[in-house]
């Protein structure tokens, strides 16, 4: 494994959102890394479905990232 670490994916849905948590049990960061081009590409993907990213690294637990995007919506035209 590249990062030495097992990763879990929680999928729910709670009313009109989809949540979807991604941890590791990995080191972690001192610090929540700075977004570069991959954390870019997905935040920008997900605000354009309507939705949000969250992201928290800390030491030793590992990352955490939650994703919300709004599901079940009908359009008005």
């Amino acid at each position: 494994m590249h990062g030495h670490a097992r990763v879990s994916v929680r999928v729910r849905r709670e009313g009109d959102v989809l949540l979807i948590a991604i941890a590791d049990d990995g080191r972690g960061a001192a610090r929540t890394p700075a977004p570069h081009l991959g954390l870019l590409g997905m935040n920008e993907r997900i605000v354009e479905l309507g939705g949000s990213l969250e992201l928290e690294s800390t030491r030793p637990t590992g990352t955490v990232f939650v994703v919300r995007v709004p599901v079940g919506r009908k359009e008005t035209s």
